[in-house]
């Protein structure tokens, strides 16, 4: 947990670097914690490859360990992802859209995905 002046700290660092856009932000956050979709074990917090190093295996390779250890935890998976070819990338994983969201400002597309842990032997 933070304290407050870190709070602080935090609050004042989102207004010098989103400025007059840190309200939409704050809104747009809001509306993905607001959505009716499952809650998971895990929230899988966001990861990228550059461009250049698509397709070759990195994005996959970062996952796969975390994905293993829900698997014999028997946990839960869920993130998201504004981007298209992800939700792809993340069915082939095991994930399942449980929500798709429209959100405010312009912001892309969201959805949600949900993974359930496999059953190990």
């Amino acid at each position: 947990l933070l304290s407050d002046d870190q709070r602080e700290d935090r609050r004042r660092l989102s207004e010098e670097v989103f400025g007059d856009r840190l309200q939409e932000i704050e809104q747009v956050d809001r509306s993905i914690r607001a959505a009716s979709c499952p809650d998971a074990d895990w929230q899988l917090a966001t990861m990228g490859t550059r461009p250049s190093h698509q397709s070759q295996g990195f994005g996959a390779a970062v996952l796969r360990p975390m994905l293993e250890q829900l698997d014999q935890q028997q946990e839960t998976a869920r993130l998201e992802t504004s981007t298209a070819a992800n939700v792809t990338f993340y069915r082939q994983r095991g994930f399942t859209v449980v929500c798709e969201l429209d959100l405010p400002f312009r912001a892309p597309t969201t959805w949600i995905m949900h993974r359930p842990p496999k059953n190990t032997p």
